[in-house]
């Protein structure tokens, strides 16, 4: 049990240093962990190497890449709309701000009711996986008499259901999502028109 316990907090470090590229308008870029959006700064958990700074204004942004979570990336494009957010792996390499590097077509950022439906059946799937998981560690410790191991099992239970419980906020978004989808309006011969879609 230690072993496997020693292996989870070995992994955390690895999730907690996701680092984003910053590329400015003035084509200097660098890489940072992004802390925050505070009114129009972008600020960072460290200073920004070469500078003494913490923060850049989000308006002489061009593109950020690495991983950025939904809610900062709507307050992020709500006040510049210009910037590129990249998802995904990114080259650590600063001398690649060409055109081609910064026209990249960027992930798209309007989920889909589907994009939540999925997330929802994952976390369910997810988090009954987890769930059962800590009730073989309980029920294992019980039968060793053992009962940190029964505190143990119970407590990743307790996230496995947790994990569960967040699937029905994907439904809702998803709901939410498909409403938005159904109706459009679109210019007609007679003025503005509304269109239904089933």
């Amino acid at each position: 049990m230690k072993k496997i316990m020693l292996t989870f907090f070995l992994f955390i470090p690895f999730l907690l240093v996701a680092q984003n590229k910053i590329t400015m308008k003035s084509g200097s870029s660098f890489v940072a962990k992004i802390d925050g959006l505070y009114g129009s700064s972008l600020v960072f958990y460290n200073d920004i190497p070469g500078s003494n700074a913490d923060y850049v204004d989000i308006n002489d942004v061009v593109k950020i890449e690495g991983k950025v979570p939904d809610y900062l990336v709507k307050g992020i494009k709500k006040k510049n709309h210009d910037v590129l957010i990249v998802r995904g792996e990114f080259s650590f390499d600063n001398t690649n701000n060409n055109d081609e590097a910064l026209n990249k077509t960027p992930y798209s950022y309007v989920f889909t009711s589907g994009d939540y439906l999925q997330r929802a059946g994952r976390r369910s799937y997810i988090g009954l996986g987890v769930s059962m998981g800590g009730a073989v560690i309980t029920g294992f410790g019980l039968a060793q008499y053992q009962e940190s191991l029964v505190y143990v099992g119970s407590g990743v239970s307790l996230i496995g259901l947790i994990i569960s419980l967040t699937g029905p906020a994907q439904l809702i978004k998803a709901g939410k999502a498909l409403n938005e989808e159904a109706i459009t309006i679109t210019p007609s011969s007679e003025g503005l028109g509304l269109t239904i879609n089933f």
